[in-house]
């Protein structure tokens, strides 16, 4: 087992061959595959060469404010006369340990079975909305005149509608740049009095076919843009994506007929080392005060409020500050017991499209 960076020919033709990704995966994600970038490969090889292996990213998240270190794990592969052996077990487990090192307080991911991580772990956290556009609710958004592709010289103002967004990753500006060249996307710009006032990114490789998943400035641009990004898929409808705190572009969606789902954000486990930190934050933003204790063997948090205390561990932790869909069973009782109202809370981390490994 070893991280790798600088020698991704190995963990690339794996994840090609796996994913059949056609030659195109070291595109669609720059930021693990490009040097200058934040993220690394974790590979599992043999004397016939590498047998399993993933990407991992860190990354700040940013929500209304308030930062938090995740780590990002995706491409997980594993050669198929190798599968059933523990290897992507293996592989996962030096992922977290590497990101836990980088100071991430949980990993991230994402995946269309997730058996796998759940039996490793893994819960389901945050919040996203998802609006389905077809025809009929196309015909009812707005229309602007000056919509056209994206153009290298449109990178910045781009980076400028992103970081306005309040839940997002944070990312650099040669960051996203490198992003807008993702194969399988078409990005989108709306001007205004001949500069770029809104964007919208739809498709991306082989994960967001006819999916609008990152878009930002005006709002009513963004309508605009999203009734241009269905007309250009050619498909019978797109799936428009956002935090759960977009509800202006969530509501002109519904306003024009679209079907507003929310859904959960992700997979994610607390890594090692973790719990000071998410009971520092969960002091922070749910006021009373959190004690870690030990007693050699197990590490918890006390919370303790007006009426009470209870005691948490990292799992308790984690859904209690970005339960699923902004809902927390353990909130409740934990309300209950402590007699603290912690309002804001669970928070609802988002990332957008392009942000995914």
């Amino acid at each position: 087992m070893h991280e790798l960076k600088n020698d991704v020919e190995g963990p690339l033709a794996l994840m090609e061959r796996v994913f059949e990704a056609k030659g195109q995966l070291a595109s669609e994600y720059p930021l693990v595959f490009r040097r200058g970038f934040g993220g690394r490969l974790v590979a599992l090889d043999d004397e016939r060469g590498v047998r399993s292996s993933c990407a991992v990213l860190p990354r700040t998240l940013v929500m209304a404010g308030v930062h938090w270190s995740a780590g990002l794990i995706g491409s997980v592969a594993t050669d198929s006369d190798q599968r059933g052996r523990g290897l992507a077990s293996q592989v996962l487990a030096e992922a977290e340990r590497w990101l836990a090192e980088q100071g991430c307080l949980f990993a991230l991911l994402w995946a269309e079975d997730p058996r796998f991580y759940l039996a490793r772990g893994y819960r389901p956290v945050g919040s996203e909305l998802d609006a389905v556009v077809d025809a009929a609710v196309a015909a009812r958004l707005p229309i602007a005149p000056d919509i056209r592709p994206v153009v290298p010289s449109d990178a910045p103002a781009v980076h400028r509608h992103y970081m306005s967004q309040p839940y997002r990753a944070d990312r650099t500006a040669e960051e996203t740049q490198a992003l807008l060249h993702c194969p399988g996307m078409q990005v989108l710009v709306a001007e205004r009095d001949g500069r770029v006032a809104a964007y919208a990114c739809l498709g991306r490789g082989r994960d967001l076919p006819n999916v609008v998943h990152e878009w930002g400035g005006d709002r009513t641009l963004v309508l605009a843009l999203v009734r241009e990004a269905f007309l250009a898929s050619g498909a019978d409808h797109v799936v428009v994506m956002g935090a759960d705190n977009s509800s202006l572009v969530f509501a002109g969606l519904a306003a024009a007929g679209a079907k507003v789902h929310r859904g959960f954000l992700g997979l994610a486990k607390p890594l090692a080392g973790s719990l000071p930190s998410l009971a520092s934050a969960l002091a922070a933003q749910g006021g009373g005060t959190c004690h870690v204790e030990s007693d050699g063997k197990v590490e918890r948090c006390r919370w303790t409020g007006p009426a009470g205390s209870v005691h948490l561990d990292s799992n308790d932790l984690l859904d209690l500050l970005a339960g699923p869909r902004g809902t927390s069973e353990v909130l409740e009782q934990a309300r209950r017991a402590t007699g603290l109202a912690a309002a804001g809370l669970p928070l609802k981390p988002f990332l957008w499209g392009l942000d995914s490994i």
